[in-house]
C-alpha cells in the first residue's frame, strides 16, 4: 500500500505541475503579459513537488496552509505585489468591459507580473495535489484547472495559446477517467493515468491542429445582450435605489479624479454636418464649497432652437438613465433632477441640430446661491475683473478669460484634499494646474457672484464630421459652465477651459497602457453653441448586436502587369477536416472503451471474497441496466450476504457472477449490430 501511495503522490505532482504551467501559460498568452513562461517552469515544478510531498503525510496540509498564509501576508505587505495584482486585475477586467460593459478593476500599471503568476502556480499546484494525494473528490482540482479558461475564453481578445489550453483539457480528461481507480485502486491508478494522459494529449493535439484557435468564432454577443438586458431591466425596476444605477447626484470636488487611464467607447455619433457639439448630460445647481449637488426633484425648462442645420444620431454602448442632448433642441425640454430622463432605456436616438436658440417665456430658477464665505471673496474678485456697466455676455467673457488664464491645463493635477474649504478659491489662488472640472467650477462660482444665474454641467464634447461616425470615448467626458442670458432669455455655454486643451487628434486604442488624452472643450470663439432638438427616439433600437467577426482577408488577384500575386494561406479543405474528425471519433471511442474494460477487469477480483462479491455485483448490475436485462435476485442476495453477514462468500457463489456475465455477453451478441457496438464500445460492457 505504501508503494501505491507513493505512486499516487508522484502522479499528483505530475498533474499539479501540468495544471500550474498551463494556468500560468494561459494568463501570460491570453492577457499578453510579456512574461517568459519558460522561466517559471522550474518554480512550478518545485511548487508541485513540495505540495505533493507535504500531502503525502497525514498532517502535511497544515504545513501547506501555513505556507499559504505566510505567502499571502507577505504579498499583502509588499507594494510591488499590490501593484502587480492591481495591474493584472485591470488588464483582465478591461477585456470584460469591452465585451460586456463590466466594471474596470484596479488602478496601477506595471510591466512585471511574476508575483501574480507564482501565486496562481502555487494555488493551482496545491489544489490539484491535495485532491489527488489525499484521495479527495475532484471538484477542487477541476475548479483550479478551469479558472484560467473560465476567466479568459468569454472575451474575444483573450486568446490563450492552444498548447496550454490542451494541457488543461488533457489533465481534466485524465482526472475524470481515472477518478474511480484513483480512489478505489491506487495501485492501478498510476499506469492508467499515464496511458489516459498520452491518449488525451494526442487527441487534443490533433483537434487543435484541425481547428486552430485563430479560426475560432467569438459567439458571446448573444450572451452579452442577454446579460445586459437583465441588468437593464433590474435598473429600470429599482431606479435609484441601487448605487450607480442613476447619474451621480453629487460631484465631490475635494477628491476629483481625471478618470481611468483606459480608453473605452461610451457612444458613437454620426451627423450630416461638420462642427463641434456639446452633448449635455447633467447640471448641478447647489455649491457648498467642496461639492456640486443636483437638487432632488427640481424641474428645469431648456431652450428650443430654430433654423435646423442637420441631424445627429447617438448610439450609446449601454443604456443609462440619461439622454444626452446638444444645445439647442428643436423642442422645449423639461428636465428633472438636472438631466433628461431616458424613460424607455433607449440605446439609439436621433437629434435635430439648430443654429438659433429661442428665448424662454416664464419663470427661470435663479441659480445664484453661494455660501456666504464664498460670496465674500468671489464678489471682491468680480469687482476687479468686471465693470458694473458690462452686459451679461461681456461679464461672462471677462470671467472666462480670467479663469482660463489662472492655471495651466494638466490632467495630473493633485486633489485638493484637506488643503482648503472652498474648491474654487483653492483652484484660483493656490493650484497652478487644473482640468475642465476645475475651470468649470470656478467659472460657475464667479458667474453667480456677478449676479448671473449659472450651473455646473457635465457631458461630452464631440467634433462631428459630416457623413462619418465618430467614436466618443471616456476621455471626451467634459465639464463646462452654463449661464442664463437674461436679455435673450437663453441658457448659454461658457467654456473656461483653455482652448489649446481641445486641439488634439485622438486615435482610438483599446490597449490599457495608453495614456489618458486631454479633456476636450469647445472652440474659443463666442459663437453660439451648436444646438440640437430634443431626442426623437425611435422605438426600434435593436442594432446593438452587430456581427463583429473579421472578414476573410484572402483575395484572388489575376495577372497584374507582372506584379507578383499574393500567396494564399494554406487552408485544410473542410471535407478533409470532417474526415479527420470522424477518424478521431472512431479512434477515441475504442480507446476509451478498452481503458474502461481493463479497469473493470482489474476490479473484478478483490483481496477478500466478500469485497470481490460486492465489486462483481456492482458491475453486473450496471451492465444489466445498460443492456436492459434483469439481474437475478440470487446475485443480489449474495451481495447482501457479503456486505452485512459475518459469513464469507464461497467460490461457488462467486462463480454465479461469472456465469451471469457470460450469459449477459451471449444475450448482447444476439442483439442488432448497432446495439452491440453501442454496448461494447460506448458503454464498455465486458
Amino acid at each position: 500500500m505504501k508503494r501505491s501511495h507513493i505512486l499516487q503522490c508522484l502522479m499528483g505532482a505530475l498533474l499539479a505541475f501540468s495544471f500550474s504551467v498551463s494556468a500560468v501559460g494561459q494568463f501570460v498568452t491570453g492577457l499578453e503579459l510579456g512574461e517568459a513562461v519558460g522561466g517559471l517552469i522550474p518554480i512550478c515544478a518545485a511548487f508541485s513537488a513540495l505540495c505533493a510531498l507535504l500531502f503525502y503525510f497525514r498532517f502535511g496540509w497544515c504545513a501547506v496552509l501555513l505556507l499559504s498564509a505566510g505567502g499571502g501576508y507577505w504579498l499583502y505587505s509588499s507594494t510591488d505585489a499590490i501593484d502587480q495584482f492591481s495591474s493584472f486585475l485591470r488588464n483582465l477586467s478591461f477585456g470584460y468591459y469591452k465585451s460586456y460593459g463590466a466594471s474596470i478593476l484596479g488602478h496601477k500599471m506595471t510591466d512585471e507580473y511574476e508575483l501574480v503568476l507564482l501565486s496562481v502556480a502555487f494555488l493551482t499546484a496545491a489544489a490539484v495535489s491535495f485532491c489527488i494525494c489525499r484521495g479527495k473528490r475532484l471538484w477542487t482540482a477541476i475548479a483550479a484547472a478551469l479558472f484560467p479558461l473560465a476567466s479568459l475564453l468569454p472575451v474575444k481578445s483573450f486568446q490563450p495559446d492552444a498548447l496550454y489550453v490542451s494541457m488543461t483539457l488533457a489533465g481534466i480528461t485524465v482526472l475524470l477517467i481515472t477518478n474511480h481507480a484513483r480512489r478505489k485502486d491506487p495501485a492501478g491508478f498510476f499506469p492508467l493515468a499515464l496511458r489516459t494522459g498520452a491518449a488525451a494529449a494526442a487527441a487534443l493535439a490533433l483537434l487543435f491542429w484541425l481547428n486552430p484557435v485563430k479560426d475560432y468564432a467569438f459567439r458571446a454577443e448573444e450572451l452579452r445582450e442577454k446579460v445586459t438586458g437583465v441588468f437593464d431591466r433590474i435598473e429600470s425596476s429599482v431606479g435609484d435605489k441601487l448605487p450607480g444605477t442613476s447619474p451621480s447626484q453629487t460631484v465631490d470636488l475635494r477628491y476629483l479624479s481625471s478618470g481611468s487611464g483606459y480608453t473605452y467607447t461610451v457612444m458613437r455619433v454620426s451627423s450630416d454636418f461638420d462642427g463641434p457639439l456639446y452633448l449635455r448630460g447633467r447640471s448641478y445647481d447647489t455649491y457648498d464649497g467642496i461639492s456640486w449637488t443636483s437638487s432632488k426633484g427640481r424641474r428645469d425648462v431648456f431652450n428650443k432652437g430654430s433654423s435646423a442645420v442637420g441631424t445627429v444620431t447617438v448610439t450609446v454602448n449601454r443604456a443609462s438613465d440619461t439622454l444626452f442632448f446638444p444645445y439647442y433642441p428643436s423642442k422645449i425640454l423639461y428636465l428633472t433632477d438636472g438631466f433628461l430622463h431616458n424613460a424607455n432605456g433607449q440605446k439609439e436616438y436621433k437629434l435635430t441640430v439648430t443654429s438659433k436658440p429661442v428665448g424662454l417665456n416664464g419663470y427661470v430658477a435663479a441659480n445664484r446661491e453661494l455660501p456666504d464665505a464664498t460670496r465674500e471673496w468671489a464678489s471682491a474678485l468680480i469687482a476687479e475683473i468686471t465693470d458694473p456697466d458690462m452686459s451679461t455676455s461681456e461679464k461672462a467673457e471677462s470671467i472666462k478669460n480670467y479663469v482660463r488664464n489662472s492655471a495651466v491645463y494638466d490632467l495630473s493635477t493633485p486633489t485638493m484634499g484637506n488643503r482648503g474649504d472652498d474648491f474654487a478659491k483653492w483652484f484660483l489662488y493656490e493650484s497652478e494646474t487644473g482640468y475642465c472640472a476645475h475651470y468649470a467650477s470656478a467659472a460657475t462660482v464667479l458667474l453667480r457672484a456677478a449676479g448671473i444665474s449659472a450651473r455646473y454641467v457635465e457631458g461630452y464634447y464631440v467634433k462631428c464630421i459630416a457623413g462619418q461616425e465618430v467614436t466618443v470615448d471616456n476621455h471626451r467626458a467634459h465639464a463646462w459652465a452654463e449661464y442664463y442670458d437674461s436679455r435673450a432669455r437663453v441658457w448659454r455655454v461658457l467654456e473656461a477651459t483653455p482652448a489649446d486643451a481641445l486641439e488634439w487628434t485622438f486615435t482610438p486604442d483599446d490597449d490599457p497602457p495608453q495614456p489618458e488624452p486631454p479633456e476636450t472643450e469647445p472652440p474659443e470663439t463666442e459663437a453660439p453653441p451648436i444646438i440640437t432638438e430634443p431626442p426623437q427616439i425611435p422605438d426600434d433600437t435593436s442594432n446593438d448586436g452587430e456581427n463583429t467577426e473579421a472578414p476573410d482577408t484572402e483575395t484572388d488577384v489575376g495577372d497584374n502587369g507582372g506584379e507578383k500575386e499574393p500567396q494564399k494561406a494554406f487552408r485544410i479543405p473542410e471535407s478533409i477536416k470532417r474526415l479527420f474528425r470522424a477518424a478521431l471519433f472512431v479512434f477515441l471511442v475504442p480507446i476509451q472503451a478498452s481503458i474502461r474494460i481493463r479497469a473493470k477487469r482489474k476490479r473484478w477480483n478483490k483481496k477478500t471474497p466478500n469485497e470481490t462479491a460486492l465489486a462483481r455485483f456492482r458491475q453486473c448490475e450496471l451492465s444489466a441496466r445498460m443492456a436492459g436485462i434483469t439481474i437475478p435476485h440470487g446475485l443480489e442476495a449474495i451481495a447482501l450476504k457479503a456486505k452485512f453477514s459475518q459469513h464469507t462468500v464461497s467460490e461457488q457463489e462467486l462463480a454465479e457472477f461469472e456465469a451471469f456475465r457470460t450469459e449477459l455477453i451471449s444475450k448482447i451478441n444476439e442483439m442488432p449490430l448497432y446495439k452491440r457496438l453501442l454496448l461494447r464500445w460506448v458503454c464498455a460492457i465486458e
